[in-house]
C-alpha cells in the first residue's frame, strides 16, 4: 500500500492538461489537487482502472466477458480496483460499428450491479 507521500511523488510528472475536468473546478493550486488526490489514493477512496492483457486473465473471468460479449469482439480489458481490491473487469466490446462495455466480477460473473 502506498502512502500519500508516495502517491505524492508518483503523481508529481502528470501535467495538469491531462488531467480529468473535474480539475478545471479545483478552486485550489494544481500542487493542492495533487496532494488531495494523494490523500484519496492513501485512503483507497478512488477507483484505480488498470487494463489487463486478455490472456492473463483468470479462465472464469474470460468466460464471463465472452459470454456477455456475446457476438462482439473484445478489444480492451481493464480491472477494477476499489480499497486495494479488484472488485470487477471491464470490457469494451466492438459489434459491427457500435462499442460498448460489459463487466464481471471477479469470478467471472454477472454483477448485480455497475462498478
Amino acid at each position: 500500500m502506498r502512502t500519500a507521500e508516495q502517491w505524492r511523488e508518483f503523481l508529481h510528472d502528470i501535467k495538469p492538461e491531462n488531467l480529468p475536468l473535474s480539475f478545471q473546478d479545483w478552486k485550489g493550486s494544481f500542487e493542492s489537487y495533487i496532494a488531495d488526490l494523494a490523500q484519496q489514493f492513501a485512503k483507497n477512496d478512488i477507483e484505480i482502472e488498470e487494463e489487463v492483457a486478455i490472456a492473463s486473465l483468470p479462465p472464469a473471468v474470460n468466460e464471463g466477458l465472452t459470454k456477455a460479449a456475446g457476438k462482439g469482439t473484445i478489444e480492451k480489458v481493464e480491472s477494477l480496483t476499489k480499497k486495494g481490491k479488484i472488485v470487477a473487469y471491464e470490457a469494451v466490446v466492438k459489434t459491427g460499428t457500435k462499442k460498448s462495455e460489459v463487466q464481471v466480477g471477479p469470478d467471472g460473473k454477472k454483477l448485480d450491479h455497475e462498478e
